[in-house]
């Protein structure tokens, strides 16, 4: 769904270009009303930053709505938080309930990354049960998919369960490639999602043990060097 996204955009990018700023509203709308609904979120996401047009969030939320309503996940999403900011809990909810349909749509059509993203939501909202439901499932479709490993070991440790975090940060640690190993380590010490487990002995066993990875492996570069 996002490379398609991706390529819509693309398209719509080069046909934009020639398209002076009076008319730029227009020309998104009409693609918006055609086949393309993330037309739709570069629309609201325009009036939302007030991006060549003047800032204006209802008609942001009027274009968020359509794109969401067309299964743009990332339109329901800004939505929900928009809400959320603004403190109307009915409309937070009716996003969140669009989003979570459309992530299981996603989950159930073999799209791991949407299986991680529906088991966030749970997870934030406590459910660990749904949310470690939805890892599963999505660990069945991409078994090496290290970011499912990263939420599952967050869900571990809210659990108190500490073995079984560390267990997930391991496979993580391995399986995430585009990531340094700094980089990592720095997100796992500021995740507050640790601090239950932060003081357990195992924790701080694995932090150590990934700190002086980290450490040899400064050292035999600058030794090669």
């Amino acid at each position: 769904m996002w490379k398609k996204y991706f390529i819509l955009l693309i398209t719509l990018s080069n046909i934009l270009i020639s398209c002076n700023k009076n008319n730029r509203e227009e020309t998104y709308w009409d693609a918006c009303q055609t086949e393309t609904p993330i037309a739709c979120d570069t629309l609201a996401l325009m009036f939302q930053k007030g991006y060549d047009v003047k800032k204006d969030m209802k008609k942001a939320k009027k274009y968020y709505d359509i794109a969401c309503q067309r299964g743009v996940d990332q339109s329901c999403y800004k939505l929900m938080e928009i809400y959320e900011q603004e403190g109307e809990k009915q409309k937070e909810e009716k996003y969140r309930s669009i989003l979570l349909k459309l992530y299981h749509q996603g989950c159930t059509e073999g799209k791991s990354d949407f299986c991680n993203s529906v088991a966030v939501i749970y997870a934030n909202q406590k459910n660990f049960k749904m949310a470690l439901e939805m890892i599963e499932k999505g660990l069945k479709i991409a078994p090496n998919n290290a970011h499912l490993f990263y939420n599952d070991a967050c869900i571990k440790s809210l659990q108190n369960k500490p073995v079984q975090a560390i267990s997930s940060l391991e496979k993580f640690m391995k399986m995430e490639k585009s990531t340094s190993k700094q980089k990592k380590i720095e997100m796992i010490i500021k995740d507050s999602d640790f601090d239950g487990i932060r003081n357990s002995q195992e924790f701080k066993k694995f932090m150590k043990a990934e700190q002086d990875k980290k450490d040899d492996g400064k050292q035999e570069k600058k030794e090669g060097v």
